[in-house]
């Protein structure tokens, strides 16, 4: 615990020094009113999947003109209420707006409803979470989550971990469903599990009592010749999900079974905190995969210090506890922001516009995510999350258990489709660290050492928060400062003091002259020294 508090200071404070999803420098002459649209499924079926959305653009539009001060963006909101004709009519009120770039829709189905339109009107669409393979075309859709193939490569890998031989696919019979396990049919044969049964429903349905009795079926008929506990049921599905788990709860031959999930319904708040279906989730060590830039530290640690950074800020404006999708999002706003903002003289549209878009994806990164997207629009790197539902004390939630990342083109040796298995236990006390800073927060310097004071500041508060939402309790984290007057001889004499104060973990110096004066005492004492920009 004490490495993972460690590991993220140091990343945190290097990473929000300064903070921001793309780091230019001030735009040139840009309209003084950016329009945006956005498409969110705020009622219906896929509302929990809105849960939060409309909070997370307003932070990145702030967050964005705290750095372009002379930009002004309008969000222009609008509720498909989870449904593809209500999608494509409000993306028509939207064009006649003069607003050719929306964030959402979230739903595959609604994409599906609305491509031809914004295909045919030069409209470009950035989906922040829609995966269905059968929208991996050459058109106006981009999409920033990995799409269906490589999330079900990832759970056919977690599947075989968990030594699942026989398989039972549980969908909406929908293009989102039907996709998602057709794609993960795709992938099984490698991985020697076989299909015992695939059973679609109608999302819009209320009683799954047809649904729960045919799962029952085919689980005994599996049973015969497998034991149970190899025996795992896929649920491919949104929030109606909830309903065919309380049918199911009743039963004890479902409950005997493991159960997983797709990336609709992974980390919902309905499933853990109704007390039927989080003992349900428990009892089936319920486990949903979703594409999750918090997943890129597994096996280190479970969350991502700046998705955390994020998820803190919505939690102070109010929200509940986000889920993953709020950095795709955050990173779907950006990207159109930064776009519009770089654009001098009329705006294009269509090919235009999306060839602006995509080259600006290329000087993008995010929590160590490449934004870049290949020719179908689609995000090429990303990172597969698994997450299983554990009890602490008398409540529930979503613990991270494992991590299968996508790389390509870094030059880095980061692993690719590799699984990483590692459950983290919320009991374990976290023990504290002393870190020492040494900056320059006065004299010439101080221009860059009180900054990353600050962002070392804000570091400590965000994990500090981070703990309390993972593990209830705190990281104990001292900070001992120390201001190096921007003189070399002076950082030498604040280093050894630290050092005098059993301080061994400093953060500084962050120029190169006041760094060499330090490095040879540094060494000679087993001082880690971590320099923000030298």
């Amino acid at each position: 615990m004490k490495n993972i508090v460690l590991r993220l200071l140091i990343a945190a404070t290097i990473c929000l020094f300064p903070f921001c999803s793309v780091c230019f420098g001030e735009t040139k002459a840009a309209p003084a009113k950016i329009k945006i649209g956005v498409l969110l499924p705020m009622t219906g079926i896929g509302a929990s999947l809105g849960n939060g959305s409309l909070a997370t653009l307003n932070i990145a539009r702030t967050d964005f003109q705290n750095t372009y001060p002379g930009k002004t963006i309008e969000l222009v909101a609008e509720d498909t209420c989870s449904n593809g004709d209500i999608a494509l009519a409000k993306l028509q009120a939207l064009y006649k707006q003069g607003i050719r770039i929306v964030i959402g829709p979230y739903m595959s189905n609604e994409i599906m409803a609305i491509k031809e339109f914004a295909d045919s009107h030069g409209m470009i669409i950035i989906s922040p979470i829609s995966t269905a393979t059968s929208l991996c075309q050459n058109d106006n859709i981009l999409r920033l989550s990995l799409n269906n193939f490589k999330q079900a490569e990832a759970m056919a890998a977690f599947l075989q971990n968990q030594k699942i031989t026989r398989l039972i696919i549980v969908h909406s019979d929908d293009l989102y469903g039907n996709d998602m396990a057709n794609a993960l049919l795709s992938k099984l044969d490698n991985m020697q599990i076989k299909l015992a049964d695939a059973i679609a429903y109608e999302p819009v349905n209320t009683d799954f009592t047809a649904v729960v009795r045919n799962l029952h079926d085919s689980i005994l008929k599996v049973q015969a010749a497998v034991e149970p506990k190899h025996i795992g049921v896929m649920l491919v599905g949104y929030d109606e999900s909830v309903s065919i788990m309380k049918a199911a709860a009743a039963d004890e031959l479902l409950t005997s079974v493991r159960w997983f999930g797709s990336d609709s319904i992974a980390k919902r708040k309905i499933f853990i905190n109704d007390e039927m279906v989080a003992a349900f989730c428990l009892k089936t060590q319920f486990t949903t995969s979703v594409e999750d830039r918090q997943a890129f530290s597994m096996p280190v640690s479970p969350f991502s210090y700046l998705e955390q950074h994020l998820i803190n800020k919505l939690i102070a404006g109010g929200q509940p506890t986000p889920d993953s999708t709020v950095y795709n999002t955050y990173d779907s706003f950006m990207l159109a922001a930064m776009t519009l903002s770089k654009i001098t003289g009329q705006q294009p549209e269509g090919d235009g516009l999306k060839a602006a878009i995509v080259a600006m994806a290329k000087y993008m990164f995010s929590n160590n995510v490449r934004l870049t997207l290949n020719e179908f629009g689609d995000i090429e790197d990303g990172s597969i999350g698994f997450y299983k539902v554990a009890q602490s004390g008398s409540s529930y939630r979503w613990a991270m258990t494992a991590g299968y990342p996508f790389r390509s083109g870094t030059g880095l040796p980061y692993p690719t489709r590799v699984l990483f298995y590692r459950e983290f236990n919320p009991e374990v006390a976290a023990k504290g660290i002393v870190v020492g800073t040494l900056l320059p927060l006065t004299g010439n310097m101080s221009y860059r050492g009180k900054p990353a004071l600050q962002a070392i500041k804000q570091a400590q508060k965000d994990i500090g928060q981070t703990f309390k939402n993972y593990y209830a309790q705190t990281a104990p984290i001292r900070i001992v400062e120390k201001d190096t007057q921007s003189d070399p001889k002076t950082a030498l004499q604040k280093l050894q003091a630290l050092k005098a104060q059993g301080v061994n973990l400093v953060i500084g110096p962050v120029g190169s002259d006041e760094l060499a004066a330090v490095q040879q005492y540094a060494n000679d004492n087993n001082i880690l020294l971590f320099s923000p920009s030298s």
